[in-house]
């Protein structure tokens, strides 16, 4: 079994289910230590407890990412209890339907709270401690099909899609001299209970059968496949891991082919 991420230190955030469980598995099976984020910390210890069940290190640590004071006091708690870090995942989100017209100004806050402002205070709270460890380090944030192809009716969640590469973007070009490495994943529909709720809230919505909906919503791309969560796992160990160390300031689609460029 490979260990590609022997001793390598990560927080992951939004860990607690989804993408960011997935992650957090894949990242301590090639032997990191992990700090499982969830909005609070028995959400994540589940996943703890499947870390260590494997034979792997990690803890819990809890914040609801909309309370920037939380987040920050999270990230550094992080920091504190793994001794340093080596790898941040910024993984955490949430989605809102609307058009340009219709949005709250709510839920487009919270969507550009959660995908854009945490993230930005999460790197702030650990390039320091990359710089001073003096060995580099590697910066993911999830993007979105939506962070570079529009989708209609999801303004807030395709705006701060968007965003969050711009962010990718920045840290990339401000950290890359100390050897601090920033890409983004960008998944179109991922096998998660988050999409799982959409198609049920659309079946309910137009009177179809939600098992069709999800078939044909999941089918993504000219391969016509279902991504699953381990997926984009497998792609973030890789852009963490030496083998992605000439990678920074990329976006990589995990999409069966239903964005090329």
């Amino acid at each position: 079994m490979s260990r590609r991420l022997a001793g390598k230190r990560v927080l992951v955030t939004g860990a607690a289910s989804g993408i960011g469980r997935a992650t957090a598995l894949a990242m301590a099976a090639e032997g990191a230590r992990i700090a499982v984020h969830g909005r609070d910390a028995a959400k994540a210890e589940p996943v703890v407890e499947e870390i260590r069940a494997q034979g792997g290190e990690a803890f819990g640590v809890g914040a609801e990412l909309t309370d920037y004071p939380a987040a920050e006091t999270m990230c550094a708690d992080a920091l504190r209890r793994l001794g340093g870090i080596d790898i941040a995942v910024n993984n955490a989100g949430v989605f809102a339907e609307g058009r340009i017209c219709d949005v709250s100004l709510a839920e487009w806050e919270r969507n550009f709270a959660v995908h854009v402002t945490a993230p930005m205070l999460i790197t702030r709270c650990v390039v320091p401690a990359m710089i001073e460890q003096g060995k580099g380090g590697s910066l993911l944030y999830l993007g979105s099909t939506s962070s570079t192809e529009p989708h209609a009716e999801w303004v807030a969640y395709t705006a701060s899609k968007h965003a969050v590469i711009g962010l990718m973007r920045a840290a990339a070009a401000d950290y890359g001299r100390y050897g601090i490495r920033s890409n983004a994943i960008a998944p179109s529909w991922v096998d998660t209970r988050m999409a799982q709720r959409y198609f049920e809230e659309a079946a309910s919505r137009t009177g179809e059968d939600f098992d069709v909906l999800y078939r044909e919503g999941m089918g993504v791309g000219v391969l016509n496949t279902t991504v699953p969560p381990e997926a984009v796992a497998e792609m973030a160990v890789y852009l963490a891991s030496d083998a992605g160390r000439h990678i920074t300031g990329q976006t990589l689609s995990i999409c069966g082919g239903s964005v090329m460029r």
